[in-house]
């Protein structure tokens, strides 16, 4: 662990983790059980996917890239387009520290999986490939999915690929550079999905510009994904202004992750979630 050298680095870390503790307090005291929900599509999806801790040998796939990937030794080259693609930068970073920071958890990993598997999508939108880990989840999950992954870094959508292949999955489709530029295009051809996970630029312009692009194809059984939803101040705003969104019927705050609805049988409501 290296150690923090100067005032500012201190600063820094004392704000960042002051933040984090109050946000998940504030989550904590909000955050309900299963046994408190009074609607019977939302008391299904707790109960059965988010709070199903069975072991499933399905998870092994994904979690055994995981394991090659933190014994990784190699550098890429990363290609970072910043907030909203504006402050491009590159940079060198080793494959075991963006598995270790990067991917998905297991914890949420597993999730996605059970998400996919209850909800059988035919099409996933995924932002942000990074190794290809949350990818593998899904599809595992789901065989028949057609998941449609972006990524910004080229070295880092190679790695991702070289994953898909060696799990049995080269038919998921990664498509490489600046999202804001990839995904307006993509979106031309008036795709419609089923699941869209959002794991890309963390910051609040770009997130409810993801947002917007999507929601215009959103089906009434699509189901957005949101990652670190209260992982800045910026996220948190971001994440409440969608749940205000007309188009969206139900929410859910897992922490990690936020859930959004658009089922027009669904009364507008917003739910926090122990997870």
């Amino acid at each position: 662990m290296a150690f923090l050298t100067t005032v500012s680095d201190i600063s820094f870390c004392t704000f960042a983790t002051m933040n984090i503790m109050t946000s998940y307090l504030k989550y904590y005291l909000k955050a309900e059980t299963v046994h408190n929900l009074h609607s019977p599509f939302m008391y299904k999806l707790v109960s059965e996917v988010v709070n199903r801790k069975s072991y499933r040998t399905e998870y092994s796939i994904a979690e055994n890239i995981r394991k090659k990937m933190l014994g990784s030794t190699e550098s890429i080259q990363i290609m970072d387009f910043g907030t909203g693609g504006k402050k491009q930068q590159q940079y060198q970073r080793t494959i075991s520290k963006i598995a270790a920071e990067s991917s998905k958890k297991k914890k949420e990993g597993r999730l996605l999986f059970r998400l996919c598997e209850y909800f059988k999508p035919d099409t996933i939108l995924e932002l942000g490939t990074s190794l290809g880990i949350s990818s593998i989840y899904m599809k595992s999950a789901y065989p028949k999915t057609q998941i449609t992954s972006f990524e910004g870094s080229p070295e880092t959508a190679e790695w991702a690929r070289k994953n898909f292949t060696e799990s049995g999955f080269s038919d998921i489709t990664v498509i490489v550079g600046n999202i804001d530029k990839t995904l307006p295009e993509y979106l031309k051809n008036n795709i419609l999905p089923d699941i869209v996970f959002i794991d890309a630029n963390h910051a609040y312009e770009p997130c409810i510009r993801y947002f917007e692009l999507l929601a215009k194809n959103a089906l009434n059984d699509s189901l957005f994904i949101f990652d670190d939803i209260h992982w800045s101040e910026g996220m948190e705003n971001a994440w409440n202004e969608i749940k205000k969104d007309v188009r969206v019927t139900a929410s859910v705050d897992l922490y990690t992750l936020g859930l959004v609805f658009f089922k027009k049988k669904l009364s507008k409501q917003d739910f926090t979630i122990f997870f």
